[in-house]
């Protein structure tokens, strides 16, 4: 088996290769995640033109996640008429790792707060904070060198924006 690399100058440099190779070890991980929400809010009034309000919501979350350790070892791939060749480590057989996937639909919820001002008849501007939570969703992360299954995704937001009232 061979290898042909182009060297400085466009010099092509043939070499030969190993029949078999170990390749490094793979670790990775992945994380999805969609929701789609039902949210409702109120307002408490209008106070010198300071309107706060409060809300919440509930909906639905679809969580997977994803996580292989281990080793791949890497086999031979005989040159095609193209010359392409070389070797891969996605064969199944030589595969000395673990695998873990899980793919869910979880309840979500929010909850929030926050106030507008209004600077023109029809314009406000808005600050609000929401809490958001799936508690039951499983999500992978890396702690301390390893993959680990943690369980429960919050976040919290702070957001600035303007209202148009329509009437």
């Amino acid at each position: 088996t061979n290898t042909v690399t182009i060297g400085p100058g466009g010099v092509i440099i043939i070499g030969t290769a190993p029949a078999t190779e170990d390749c490094v070890a793979t670790n990775r991980a992945t994380n999805k995640g969609y929701s789609v929400m039902a949210n409702g809010y109120v307002d408490l009034g209008t106070y010198v033109g300071i309107t706060p309000y409060v809300g919440g919501g509930i909906g639905v979350a679809y969580n997977k996640y994803f996580k292989t350790q281990g080793e791949r070892n890497c086999v031979e791939i005989a040159p095609d008429s193209s010359g392409g060749g070389g070797f891969t480590c996605d064969d199944p057989a030589g595969y000395q790792g673990s695998e873990d996937s899980e793919a869910k639909f979880n309840l979500a919820y929010s909850i929030g707060a926050g106030f507008s001002y209004q600077v023109s008849k029809n314009l406000s501007v808005d600050l609000g904070y929401e809490y958001f939570s799936v508690p039951s969703a499983k999500y992978v992360a890396f702690d301390s060198g390893a993959f680990n299954i943690h369980k429960g995704i919050d976040y919290q937001t702070v957001k600035l924006g303007l209202r148009y009232d329509l009437w």
